[in-house]
């Protein structure tokens, strides 16, 4: 599992990107195969809520109620969109998606 730690709020916290965020975003209608298009077509919800879901998971095994998402808003404008640190968390959780999604099963196939 990938992990990483930023800075919300004057304070270090851990963000972690699994299985319980890919369930969150697909239980708010947003599809694992939907996520470069969501990510494309409105970037910083996007990452405002990628940022959130892999904080809260890295609380108690996933925990909504450990942050406020309205924060991860802010985080984005005090680090700014193209920052190596919101770089990082969105690098972080397509890193984990690529690593950890199923295969295309009729590319194996001859």
């Amino acid at each position: 599992m990938n992990t990483t730690k930023t800075t919300l709020n004057g304070k270090e916290i851990e963000m972690r990107f699994g299985t319980w965020s890919i369930i969150q975003l697909g239980r708010e209608g947003i599809k694992l195969s939907e996520i470069d298009k969501f990510l494309t077509e409105n970037p910083f919800e996007a990452v405002c809520k990628i940022a959130y879901l892999s904080a809260c998971n890295a609380v108690n095994k996933g925990d909504l109620t450990a942050y406020e998402e309205n924060d991860f808003y802010e985080w984005i404008d005090e680090h700014g969109m193209n920052s190596d640190e919101v770089v990082k968390v969105v690098n972080g959780f397509v890193n984990w998606i690529t690593i950890h999604s199923p295969k295309d099963v009729k590319a194996k196939k001859k």
